[in-house]
């Protein structure tokens, strides 16, 4: 991911819009009209991309942290979905591609900003404070987010080891929701991208068969 770029998360997207006084629904289309034009970049922690290749038994390629090309999103409304809270877009057929399924997304701010004509609004862009001693005071988040982790699990969902941490991430959010526990109330995808994976670690090793002598 470029140092460059200050890239704002999917799911930071409806304070931003509440705070400039738009309508949600109205800039998401706003949104995706940008994006199908090249006009505000974004970036998908997480691509899983099938092409016509895939139809002939090869296996759909997965990149991390993928510069997401405007014909992605010129989907023309066929099995498309696109969801800013949760940081996410699916969409089939989609350009050239026969299915792509994007977790994570990000968007270059300041192209946002400009092609929607919003104004920067300070109450959305708050730097992580720290408490004495560097602690960060978003340790609730990470509380939720154990918490949430642990009751998806008990639930009977399933942590696949090997998965994509984003999509792991996804259905833990999904999972959330109608509880009540919602992205704000986490750690970022990025943040807990390791978490997500040493989950999947210990999963796989708990499913191994014990060694005998």
């Amino acid at each position: 991911m470029s140092d460059n770029v200050d890239w704002v998360r999917a799911d930071q997207l409806g304070a931003i819009f509440e705070a400039n006084g738009k309508d949600y629904m109205t800039c998401k289309a706003q949104l995706w009209n940008g994006l199908k034009a090249g006009r505000i970049s974004a970036m998908a922690l997480d691509a899983t991309l099938s092409d016509n290749s895939t139809r002939r038994g090869a296996r759909p390629k997965r990149e991390v942290d993928w510069p997401v090309k405007p014909e992605v999103w010129d989907a023309r409304g066929r099995g498309a979905h696109f969801s800013l809270g949760v940081g996410s877009f699916s969409a089939s057929p989609a350009g050239s591609y026969v299915r792509v399924e994007l977790t994570g997304l990000m968007f270059n701010r300041a192209e946002l900003m400009e092609y929607m004509g919003l104004a920067e609004n300070a109450e959305s862009r708050k730097p992580d404070r720290r408490g004495a001693g560097g602690s960060p005071v978003n340790a609730e988040k990470w509380a939720n987010f154990a918490g949430l982790l642990a009751a998806y699990a008990q639930s009977g969902g399933d942590i696949v080891p090997g998965e994509k941490a984003g999509a792991l991430f996804t259905k833990a959010l999904n999972f959330g929701a109608p509880l009540g526990v919602l992205s704000d109330d986490l750690p970022s995808l990025e943040t807990c991208k390791k978490a997500l994976n040493k989950a999947m670690e210990i999963v796989e090793a708990a499913e191994r068969p014990a060694e005998t002598d």
